[in-house]
């Protein structure tokens, strides 16, 4: 399953939102897409403090792919 937040994105679904995402067994925040067959996320970088961080002309907030076992856990009102 492969699930999106980035209205941009194909698997972009509103009811997504809230969706409980785990890599390697650990749950994860940020989560802009995962994609269970493929084995990645993307997710926003965040600094030592838990900040998000923003690129060097600070417009943007910087963005990494992380591979691994992904699992998705959607919320029940996805299935509603």
């Amino acid at each position: 399953m492969r699930i999106s937040v980035d209205k941009s994105h194909p698997a972009y679904s509103p009811r997504c939102m809230g969706s409980r995402v785990l890599l390697d067994g650990v749950e994860q925040s940020f989560v802009i897409t995962a994609d269970e067959d493929r084995g990645y996320i993307v997710r926003y970088v965040r600094d030592q403090a838990g900040r998000l961080h923003l690129n060097e002309d600070r417009t943007e907030v910087v963005r990494e792919q992380v591979s691994g076992a992904v699992r998705v856990d959607l919320p029940a009102r996805f299935w509603a």
